[in-house]
């Protein structure tokens, strides 16, 4: 699979040029529109803050978590690779079952 290539500075302004994209999503953004900004639900963008996916990006003003949206989004274009997912599920017992002994036999 190929590297993902890294976003520039440029490429992030040129996305937030149409005035109505920068009123929706300012350079500092409240999680809502942060999840807004991904198209995640905002749940599940507190989970990635809290997992400490976007260091670097976020701060707290008072009790309040607001995200810087260029390094968000340089953040999440920079990935090179994924946390791998937990396999939660097996997909066959350790030890399978035996036939109970046929009473015929």
């Amino acid at each position: 699979m190929p590297r993902p290539q890294s976003i520039t500075r440029d490429e992030i302004n040129a996305a937030f040029e149409d005035e109505a994209m920068r009123a929706a999503y300012p350079p500092i953004l409240t999680p809502e529109q942060f999840a807004g900004l991904f198209s995640v639900s905002v749940s599940t963008a507190y989970d990635w803050i809290a997992k400490g996916y976007f260091d670097g990006a976020t701060t707290h003003v008072g009790k309040h978590l607001r995200i810087w949206r260029s390094r968000a989004i340089e953040i999440a274009f920079s990935r090179q690779r994924t946390k791998p997912r937990r396999n939660t599920c097996t997909t066959q017992p350790q030890n399978p079952p035996t036939a109970p002994a046929s009473a015929t036999e």
